[in-house]
């Protein structure tokens, strides 16, 4: 069966972003990551043509990999 070669990992980072992109650099090798409790922070801010101020772009953590 193919499921008995895969690599995988289950981590609860316990909402840390460090933690996380910790894991994510050092597990390149694995075929399935499963995280839970990820950190959400803000990736970046959109400009609206509605309100002068931005508005905060709020997901969970991404890496390119």
């Amino acid at each position: 069966m193919i499921i008995k070669f895969l690599k995988k990992l289950l981590q609860n980072v316990w909402k840390n972003k460090l933690f996380t992109d910790m894991i994510l650099k050092n597990n390149k090798n694995l075929n399935i990551l499963f995280i839970q409790e990820s950190s959400w922070s803000i990736i970046q801010q959109l400009l609206s043509f509605i309100f002068k101020e931005s508005k905060d772009l709020i997901r969970a953590s991404h890496y390119p990999s």
